[in-house]
């Protein structure tokens, strides 16, 4: 299930940072320009909403890879 009762706390042991702004690096373009990656918005529960494409945002889990602000 991806939606959990919102408790606006951090927990690093089930990787929920709720109101986060996130940043994921792209695999080669990153590595050229590290200023480029991918930004995601997470909700109040922690999970990331994901800006996929026009008129699309898919939902997913964090990873160690994401960067959270």
């Amino acid at each position: 299930s991806w939606y959990y009762q919102a408790s606006e706390k951090i927990n690093p042991e089930a990787s929920r940072y709720p109101y986060c702004i996130v940043w994921t690096p792209i695999p080669v373009l990153s590595w050229l320009f590290p200023f480029i990656g991918h930004m995601g918005i997470c909700t109040s529960t922690g999970v990331i909403r994901d800006f996929a494409g026009p008129y699309f945002v898919s939902v997913r889990e964090t990873s160690n890879k994401d960067s959270h602000l």
